[in-house]
């Protein structure tokens, strides 16, 4: 595999940063629960369809704080009982979110948890954190859940691991490749130094 796609998470530990939230029904009532202002938010859309998945989407980020694209068969459990609970004389359909409408529903939850993407800015900014954490600890898992700190510190949703893959090896690389080219520059200084010392002299 390549540098820029290390290995740095198991695959069940990907699941469960990545994949959709599997509520028991207790917690169904807690992450489905809306604030005043999450409710107002939700009555200003249009339709039933658009309110349901945004009631959806804002529990699973509640729970996860990463964009999720789900079909309606992944979802389909989750839909009935907010469905049931919201809207009972509503008529449910089958079918899945269009990236438009996910898109616009996201960023009305980013404003209401006060959440921003994590830019090219905030990549950089995340770069050197880790390359000043990286010159004390060179370890890439470390590295990654520094990231995840630095997301939940700024407020910043989770990009792709495929992103933070490429984020972390960089650095990693980066640092590596700064400290072999320091190692080999001291050596060639003491090499010199010994050359020049007495005991190099007195040695012929």
């Amino acid at each position: 595999m390549s540098s820029t796609h290390a290995i740095i998470l198991t695959d069940n530990e990907q699941v469960q940063l990545y994949a959709q939230p599997l509520f028991a029904p207790r917690e169904q009532t807690v992450f489905f629960t809306l604030s005043n202002e999450e409710q107002q938010a939700c009555d200003r859309l249009e339709g039933t369809f658009q309110k349901v998945h945004f009631i959806l989407l804002l529990g699973y980020f509640k729970a996860k704080k990463t964009r999720l694209e789900l079909t309606w068969g992944q979802v389909k459990e989750d839909l009935r009982y907010l469905y049931q609970r919201y809207y009972p004389e509503a008529p449910q359909y089958r079918k899945n979110l269009s990236n438009r409408v996910r898109l616009k529903l996201y960023r009305i939850i980013f404003q209401l948890k006060e959440y921003s993407i994590c830019t090219h800015h905030w990549h950089q900014q995340l770069k050197q954190r880790l390359s000043e954490i990286a010159k004390n600890f060179m370890n890439k898992r470390h590295l990654f859940d520094e990231t995840l700190r630095f997301l939940e510190q700024y407020q910043l949703e989770i990009p792709a691991y495929s992103t933070l893959q490429i984020i972390v090896s960089g650095v990693s690389h980066t640092i590596e490749k700064r400290l072999e080219k320091d190692t080999k520059c001291n050596l060639r200084n003491l090499s010199k130094l010994y050359l020049a010392s007495p005991c190099y002299s007195q040695s012929f």
